[in-house]
């Protein structure tokens, strides 16, 4: 995914280049291998975050995930197609693609940063905040391994930080779903003392 994304930021820099340099006379020879290359690291991107997805969450969570997905991808859409049109039409075209080129690194930089290097398939575990009566650990030993998947068993506590207040997690969708996120993928930026919340 990192690799085709950084294939769109390589494509529009050299067409912006190829603007800069040549101009409009060669428009119509660099637009469709750019158009080109970038519905192929588009697709390099988007395959997989699909796969990601519904490896990540449960049966029951899916819709909640894809759709929460679906409105980020689209909030960027809503950010970034107004802001090509306009320095589009102010700027230039070579402008236009460095800046494009320059968010798409962003958030290249940022996925890299904050995903993890490496991320085993199954994860032994605890559940110290479960009964032992509990369905969850009926069929397995309190230290168990199985395939991560974002539900309500894989608590931050689980993970090692703090969760919500129960009042903010007992509500389903969003804030849920959010707090899981936060714990597994960014936990130094959004880490909150449990003496801070309330029980």
């Amino acid at each position: 995914m990192l690799s085709s994304a950084g294939m769109l930021a390589a494509a529009l820099i050299a067409f912006g280049a190829i603007m800069a340099i040549s101009g409009n006379v060669v428009v119509r020879y660099a637009l469709l291998p750019t158009w080109v290359l970038l519905g192929i690291g588009y697709s390099g991107v988007m395959t997989p975050a699909g796969r990601l997805l519904r490896r990540s969450a449960g049966a029951a969570d899916r819709p909640a995930v894809f759709a929460a997905q679906f409105a980020l991808s689209h909030l960027c859409w809503l950010l970034t197609y107004p802001l090509a049109g306009w320095l589009g039409s102010s700027a230039g075209i070579a402008p236009t693609a460095w800046v494009l080129a320059i968010l798409t690194l962003s958030g290249v930089a940022l996925a890299f940063y904050f995903w993890p290097a490496v991320e085993a398939d199954l994860v032994p575990h605890q559940h110290p905040e479960l009964p032992p009566d509990h369905p969850h650990l009926r069929e397995q030993s309190p230290d168990h391994t199985h395939a991560y998947v974002l539900d309500d068993l894989a608590s931050s506590v689980a993970l090692g930080h703090a969760p919500l207040p129960p009042n903010l997690r007992s509500q389903p969708g969003c804030m849920d779903y959010a707090e899981r996120m936060r714990s597994r993928y960014f936990p130094a930026l959004f880490a909150v003392p449990a003496s801070t919340l309330s029980a």
